[in-house]
């Protein structure tokens, strides 16, 4: 199933776990739910552990932030619902031994949201490191295919082990990297990028159709309003369509929580996020207008001697 969302411009949104006019919460974690959201140091991650903290309800449902390396105080959500484990999910041995470790046996319901995946333009583009010569930069493909494999292989040991156990896992990629097909040529500097994330969301399909309880979304995203993206694009200037985390959050959680894993119709799911209402010419247009802000914020038009600028210097700019 597929889906197309769209955005205003407002960088606030819906805080999820507000009260509606009789007082319930909008949205509660399901008894016997566990999440997990990797990545735990990227606002993204800090953000969705934040809003399912505020969806627990009892002892029954537990909020995971799983990280490689050691957090500090500030990427920490002040939270008592939320436990961090350090872990590297891009060693398979490793995120077995770690992840079996945290009982899953005692959920009914488990939610893993992945938000890694390494970022690099490939100003040449060509991979920067490519032993295997498949054309898809190495750091690339085990930061964005690797840990989701790994991932999914976890999963299903737990489901074959568990016949009760049903598993949701939601991935990321971006509105971009969706266009790469149509817009091959003007996408050899993410070119790695577009196709690691391709062939992640084939693994993670392929999962969902083997086995009922496993179910799979893939959320194609905007640009996000992160200190990350200030630090990749420090020339930036027109921001009114970068989207901050939190909206991000609050548009994709209920699709999350209440979708009907167990409807065969519905056990894989990819929606695109655009910031507008657009018509299919208008995307067509965002993408490549996007395309060449990018290069520009990015500073590759500043760079002398790069054959890069030369691709795209005929590009539309907004």
């Amino acid at each position: 199933m597929k889906k197309v969302y769209s955005l205003t411009n407002s960088r606030d949104g819906v805080a999820v776990g507000d009260e509606n006019e009789s007082g319930e919460q909008r949205l509660r974690l399901p008894e016997g739910t566990t999440v997990i959201v990797t990545g735990a140091q990227g606002a993204l991650a800090q953000e969705y552990l934040r809003s399912f903290s505020e969806l627990t309800q009892g002892e029954t449902q537990r909020v995971i932030g799983l990280h490689r390396r050691t957090l500090t105080g500030e990427e920490l959500v002040s939270s008592d619902d939320v436990t961090y484990v350090q872990v590297d999910l891009s060693d398979r041995e490793i995120t077995e031994k770690v992840l079996s470790a945290l009982k899953i046996e005692e959920c009914k319901r488990l939610i893993v949201v992945n938000t890694i995946g390494k970022f690099k333009a490939e100003f040449k583009g060509e991979p920067e490191i490519d032993v295997d010569g498949d054309g898809i930069d190495d750091e690339i493909k085990l930061s964005n295919v690797g840990v989701a494999e790994n991932i999914t292989s976890f999963l299903e040991g737990e489901l074959a082990k568990h016949k009760e156990l049903q598993c949701e896992f939601i991935n990321f990629g971006s509105v971009v990297e969706n266009e790469y097909s149509r817009h091959s040529a003007k996408l050899q500097h993410i070119k790695s990028y577009c196709l690691a994330k391709q062939e992640m969301e084939a693994t993670v399909q392929e999962a969902s159709r083997k086995d009922g309880r496993f179910s799979a979304a893939i959320f194609r995203l905007p640009t996000l309003d992160t200190e990350q993206e200030h630090r990749l694009r420090p020339y930036a200037e027109y921001t009114q369509d970068w989207i901050s985390p939190r909206v991000i959050v609050s548009r994709t959680l209920s699709e999350i929580i209440e979708r009907n894993t167990l409807d065969s119709n519905d056990r894989y799911l990819e929606v695109d996020i655009y910031p507008k209402d657009f018509t299919e010419a208008e995307r067509s247009a965002y993408i490549e207008q996007h395309l060449e802000r990018w290069l520009r914020e990015a500073g590759l038009n500043r760079s002398e001697g790069s054959e890069a600028n030369l691709e795209f210097s005929g590009m539309k700019k907004l």
